[in-house]
């Protein structure tokens, strides 16, 4: 295996661990969604999931032998601390460390995402509105100082945050996902940010820090000019680009929100500025960035339209609605980061934290056999491991994790949408696990990186 890249594979703790009510977990905002009815396709939840808290060396078994060398997953918040009382729960502390030992004994090193989304339920309140108030800010650090204490010295890299955007603007943008609130998106985004700077600064007080890395994963895309001469498409690429990656890793990198994005501010969800205190305490604060790439965007002019441009829908379909397969947008959003950030962190490392395939069960041509032998998954990955490859002659990229392990709970999709390496035929009781042809490839293609 080649040392210095990491070919990994990953999944989330709410979406396979299960076992809601076991080992002293809380609950969290996702275990209230998903109770109420019409928010998640066939009422389901992810009380069971992919039964990970029990299942957890099979699956990681299945990824070792298949040939990757690291393990993406996230630990729950709510398993992890009773948040009341801020006192650890050691049940959910000794999972952790049952699944880390079993990581170390399958020889694969451990990408820790400290939140993937499940906030616990008590820290959605009349005092603390969740990400709107500063005071998640010191009990997000008080979370994460237990588990580099914990931890720490089994962990190769960690995430502060996975996808900000997306629990952010759905969460607090539209509230269309939990917790529903609306018109407080960058109010949430500040203190996101600020609650990354400051956990960063005490991971690198820490021993751990001198062998281990620490970042933040965002979920990219890139815009494409539809005609690639057009000098008003290519401006508002560059400005989509801004506004959507910008908006989280510049003040990072950069100290300050895009130009950009401060301009195109409504009246309702204003951004506030940082303080010069602020801006020093978040620059500089990335060892790694992390990028979930599923898809791209098309940008064509439109004079008749209020932005005058429209977006289109570029690629091949997959299972969602979503994602469609466009692999030719990977290197140049790679180069763009690098052009962008390289400058001012001449340490940069990239890092491709998912990059996946979505069939759907719902469909009418689906079927269990077609699943398995999954040939628009396996040529998904071929082409985009192809530009995985391509990119590592341009820019700093250091690792690819495939998304996901196995089949598992995918928010308001529910179990329709699949994205494993692995089949979970969900319909029985014990769960079994049946290796897909796509994961078969991987295994083909990992032998020949040995």
């Amino acid at each position: 295996m080649e040392e210095a890249f990491e070919w990994g594979c990953a999944c989330s703790a709410y979406q396979v661990e299960g076992a809601i009510q076991e080992g002293g977990k809380e609950p969290n905002i996702w275990d209230d969604y998903c109770r109420v009815p019409g928010k998640i396709k066939h009422g389901h939840t992810g009380d069971v999931a992919t039964d990970f808290y029990h299942r957890y060396d099979e699956d990681i078994l299945l990824a070792s032998t298949s040939g990757f060398s690291h393990f993406r997953l996230s630990l729950s918040w709510s398993r992890i601390l009773h948040t009341d009382s801020n006192t650890p729960n050691m049940e959910g502390i000794q999972f952790y460390n049952r699944v880390f030992q079993s990581l170390r004994q399958h020889n694969m090193k451990a990408c820790v995402t400290l939140y993937h989304w499940d906030m616990p339920s008590s820290l959605f309140s009349a005092e603390c509105a969740g990400w709107t108030s500063e005071k998640i800010i010191p009990k997000f650090v008080e979370y994460a100082s237990v588990c580099f204490e914990h931890f720490g010295s089994q962990v190769d890299s960690w995430i502060t945050f996975n996808e900000p955007k997306v629990f952010v603007f759905y969460g607090y943008g539209d509230g269309s996902s939990p917790p529903g609130m609306k018109d407080s998106k960058f109010k949430a985004a500040r203190n996101v940010l600020l609650a990354h700077a400051h956990v960063v600064r005490k991971f690198r007080t820490l021993e751990i820090s001198k062998k281990s890395s620490i970042g933040i994963t965002l979920n990219m895309r890139m815009f494409i000019p539809q005609d690639p001469l057009n000098e008003f498409e290519k401006q508002k690429c560059q400005e989509e680009l801004e506004k959507n990656i910008g908006l989280w890793a510049d003040p990072l990198f950069l100290g300050d929100y895009p130009a950009v994005l401060l301009n195109q501010q409504s009246t309702t969800d204003k951004i506030t500025l940082f303080t010069a205190e602020e801006k020093e305490l978040l620059k500089g604060t990335v060892d790694f960035l992390g990028i979930n790439y599923y898809s791209s965007t098309g940008i064509k002019q439109n004079n008749g339209s209020a932005q005058g441009f429209d977006y289109i829908t570029i690629g091949l379909p997959s299972g969602a609605s979503w994602l469609t397969s466009y692999p030719d947008g990977l290197v140049p959003l790679l180069e763009w980061l690098t052009n962008r950030y390289k400058p001012v962190c001449p340490q940069l490392k990239l890092k491709i934290t998912e990059n996946g395939y979505a069939t759907n069960t719902l469909v009418d041509n689906w079927s269990k056999d077609v699943e398995i032998d999954d040939t628009g998954r396996v040529n998904y990955y071929k082409a985009h491991v192809n530009q995985v490859l391509e990119a590592r002659k341009k820019v700093p990229l250091v690792g690819y994790y495939a998304w996901s392990i196995t089949d598992n709970f995918e928010w308001h999709g529910g179990y329709t949408e699949r994205f494993g390496l692995i089949y979970i035929d969900f319909e029985k009781p014990d769960l079994p696990r049946t290796p897909k042809q796509s994961l078969k490839w991987f295994t083909e293609f990992l032998k020949s990186k040995q």
